[in-house]
Formats: C-alpha cells, sequence, structure tokens
C-alpha cells in the first residue's frame, strides 16, 4: 500500500476540483490531435471522467489500487455503468513500466506524473513511456506547477488546517504541513485527515506522506529533449496564456515527439 492508497478516500476534499477553463483547454486539443487518450495518474478520476463526459476515449493509469476504485465508482455514477465501460479503461499499474501495445492522440503527463516522480530519472523514465505511446500526430500534455511563482519559501515549515469538509456523515480536518529542501525543489508534504464521528467520542486519524519534486523550465525543456519531446506550445495556465517564468503559476506545454 502506497501513500496514495492512504489518502485516496480523502483525496477529493480537496484535490477534486476542476475549473471549466481546463475542461474546455482539453476540449480544444481534442478537435486539434484526437479523442484517443492516455492519462498518467489519473488519481480518483478528477479529469477523467469530464473527459468521458467531452467524448474522449481514455486510458486511465495509475499505480494506486484505491485511487482507481474510487475513480471507477465516480464514473459510474457520472455516466452511468456502460457509458462508463464504453469510454474509460483502467489500469492499476506503474506509470514507469507500462507495455501498452497502443498509439494515443494526447498522453497526459501532468503533476500526478512528473512532481511524484521523486528522482529525476524517474521523471526521466516517465516521460520515455509517454512518448512512446504517442502517435505521430498527437501531443503530451506536461503540467506542472512553477516553482518560481508557486512561493516556496512561504511553505518551508508551513503548518496549516487545510480545510474542514463534510464526507457522507462524517466531518474531516485536513491538516498539512510542509517541509522544502530548495536545492532540489523537492517539497515534502505530511497529511493529517482527523475524522469525526456523529454520535461517537473521539475521533480517527489518518495520515501519509507525499515528496513532490518541481522542475524549473530551464530544467524542463532539455528533460522533454533528452526522452524524445520538443515544445510545440507553452502555456501558462488553462486560460492559454502565453507562459512567462516569473508570472504565469503553471507550466503546460503541448510537446511533440521530435522528428514528427
Amino acid at each position: 500500500m502506497n501513500s496514495y492508497d492512504i489518502l485516496a478516500r480523502f483525496y477529493d476534499l480537496d484535490q477534486g476540483y476542476i475549473s471549466s477553463q481546463e475542461i474546455a483547454f482539453f476540449a480544444f486539443l481534442g478537435e486539434s490531435y484526437g479523442y484517443q487518450v492516455l492519462e498518467l495518474g489519473c488519481g480518483t478520476g478528477r479529469l477523467t471522467v469530464p473527459l468521458a463526459q467531452e467524448g474522449f476515449e481514455v486510458l486511465a493509469v495509475d499505480n494506486s489500487f484505491e485511487m482507481i476504485r474510487i475513480a471507477q465508482q465516480k464514473a459510474r455514477e457520472v455516466l452511468g455503468s456502460k457509458s462508463a465501460r464504453e469510454s474509460i479503461r483502467w489500469a492499476n499499474m506503474d506509470v514507469l513500466s507500462l507495455g501498452i501495445a497502443q498509439e494515443f492522440d494526447i498522453v497526459i503527463a501532468a503533476n500526478s506524473l512528473l512532481l511524484e516522480l521523486e528522482h529525476g530519472h524517474a521523471q526521466g523514465a516517465g516521460l520515455t513511456q509517454a512518448c512512446s505511446v504517442l502517435g505521430s500526430r498527437g501531443c503530451a500534455v506536461i503540467e506542472i506547477l512553477n516553482p518560481r511563482t508557486a512561493k516556496l519559501d512561504h511553505l518551508d515549515g508551513w503548518t496549516r488546517t487545510v480545510g474542514t469538509y463534510k464526507l457522507g456523515k462524517d466531518m474531516v480536518r485536513v491538516d498539512a504541513t510542509t517541509s522544502v529542501d530548495f536545492e532540489s525543489y523537492r517539497i515534502s508534504v505530511h497529511l493529517t485527515y482527523t475524522v469525526f464521528r456523529p454520535n461517537v467520542v473521539g475521533c480517527i486519524v489518518h495520515s501519509a506522506q507525499v515528496v513532490q519534486h518541481y522542475l524549473d523550465v530551464k530544467e524542463l525543456y532539455p528533460l522533454l529533449a533528452q526522452h524524445g519531446l520538443c515544445v510545440d506550445k507553452a502555456y501558462g495556465n488553462y486560460d492559454m496564456s502565453t507562459f512567462d517564468p516569473d508570472l504565469s503559476p503553471k507550466i503546460l506545454f503541448i510537446a511533440r515527439r521530435i522528428g514528427d
């Protein structure tokens, strides 16, 4: 069991939101590149299910069994059992060893891939996997937070209550403590979920730790090239604003296979 199996039940409390801009962005990509999608690190289906609603056929991959289980349940509730089966395939596997004999129009390698692959060689291996299944006319979507605007210095040693949320009949308080290694852009986040049940004295506490490795844009360009990808378009957010390294909240790249 990995950290995401532990926090899967609580993940959508503060991470489940998807904006209309993000949905519109992928709808635009579908019209431009096609509707066969590989989503690497699908989590609880935050993006997977809206993609299916927009007409995409998705292979959703995640190495957390619990994340996949919750995503499947969400898909059945939103799409209906038949539509969910027809539009989404699920794969509980490591993104570093896919072994998929299929090419895709769009490969999504967002935060859940690049940030959670803590070491540089793992990030490179993940990009190699993405490139290997990308069709000749397809694109890879590379999205991470921009470390230059993420105010990492404010996060080091920061302990805060993220929020208190209703989960079924329970109330859950989410607390986070963050530490930052500034030399390597590594961020460790210790998450605590305190569950309060009605008519029950005391509480139940669950905890998990997540380590993320941020990449500066100067690192990302050569890393992509080293693993067969070149940047076609560089955006700073899902509103398709031009990327500015000192102002943009995200690094959002549309990449193609080198030579195509």
